[in-house]
């Protein structure tokens, strides 16, 4: 490939990546309000109280099955 040829995809990666930067802060909503500013709760109040640890076991399974489907996912 040419010199000209990687320092213009360089060019237009940079330029997308930068756009997809800047679009979103020119076009989002800037009139916050107390009420957007406030906390939000959902009123439900929890099944049971959490006094014992949490099993480790479910959130290492989980992550194994993300990993291997990932990996899967690049085989």
């Amino acid at each position: 490939m040419e010199y000209s040829t990687i320092l213009l995809t360089f060019a237009f990666s940079a330029g997308v990546a930068g756009a997809l930067l800047v679009i979103p802060a020119l076009i989002a909503p800037r009139r916050l309000t107390p009420v957007k500013l406030s906390p939000i709760e959902c009123g439900k109040d929890p099944i049971a109280v959490s006094d014992g640890r949490f099993p480790i076991k479910i959130s290492t399974v989980a992550i194994l099955f993300i990993l291997f489907d990932i990996e899967l996912f690049f085989l």
